[in-house]
């Protein structure tokens, strides 16, 4: 049987302050120096990506943030 990994990825300069907004909101990442990792397991519905979007909407990716 083959594993992959569930991962979603957006490089940004800001990613560290755009992980530190998130995780105020309750959404659990990591960054990796300019990449934000989503990580997808089997537990995370449909209603969690939409939240996901939607917060990310709500802080228009970052443009708020400081370039970090």
């Amino acid at each position: 049987m083959r594993q992959s990994t569930h991962f979603l990825t957006f490089r940004m300069p800001n990613a560290t302050a755009v992980e530190e907004a998130l995780k105020a909101r309750d959404v659990w990442l990591d960054s990796r120096s300019n990449i934000l990792r989503f990580g997808f397991a089997i537990y995370i519905d449909r209603a969690d990506i939409d939240r996901l979007f939607e917060i990310l909407e709500s802080l228009r990716l970052g443009a708020d943030l400081p370039v970090t």
